[in-house]
């Protein structure tokens, strides 16, 4: 058995094929840890690239991996994965689209190793 480490990831992480495969990989993981899921959406590949949200989950959550109720997920492969998390929940904290920010967690997905507190 061969095991992903943090360096693969963070090697994978600059590659072009993984802007399309994260939400492929997460919704998989998902999927295989979460059967009761209400409601479930990661584009991936082409489609992740369309606006909104990179995903939408509702489970009863498996904590730590899925928040307890609605959520809305947005993914990051850059080197510059903070300030790109702090960009999409600027911008998703003003303009919540479809999801009721008192009622949603916000979860931002990397493959780097977050080294910011």
């Amino acid at each position: 058995m061969k095991w992903i480490t943090a360096n693969d990831l963070e090697s994978w992480a600059n590659t072009k094929a993984a802007e399309g495969a994260l939400p492929y990989l997460v919704s998989s993981l998902i999927r295989a840890s979460a059967p009761n899921a209400t409601a479930f959406r990661f584009p991936a590949g082409d489609s992740s690239q369309i606006p909104g949200y990179d995903g939408r989950l509702e489970s009863e959550g498996f904590p730590p991996y899925a928040p307890q109720g609605k959520s809305v997920w947005e993914f990051g492969t850059g080197e510059k994965y903070r300030a790109k998390a702090d960009e999409d929940y600027e911008k998703r904290t003003k303009e919540p689209g479809a999801a009721t920010p008192a009622e949603t967690t916000f979860v931002f997905v990397t493959p780097r190793t977050w080294s910011h507190p």
